[in-house]
């Protein structure tokens, strides 16, 4: 079905950089092996990673998901 999907971003500056995003959607699947994708995530945790930051993912309550990354102050 076609509906409005609601996407949320706020960016925090303070002791480093905080991202979030988060959306309204139907979220992730529950098994792992229902996704489609998922290895963009997995990349970009690593690659933050390197630097000393953070990638996560959970489900919001009341649908849809949200991307939390963190990352230090250089």
């Amino acid at each position: 079905a076609q509906r409005r999907l609601q996407l949320d971003v706020v960016l925090q500056n303070g002791a480093g950089l905080q991202l979030i995003i988060g959306d309204d959607g139907v979220g992730r699947p529950i098994d792992p092996a229902e996704a489609k994708s998922g290895s963009g995530l997995r990349f970009h945790g690593a690659m933050l990673a390197v630097i000393g930051g953070t990638l996560s993912v959970e489900d919001r309550s009341g649908g849809g998901t949200q991307v939390l990354i963190e990352a230090p102050e250089s």
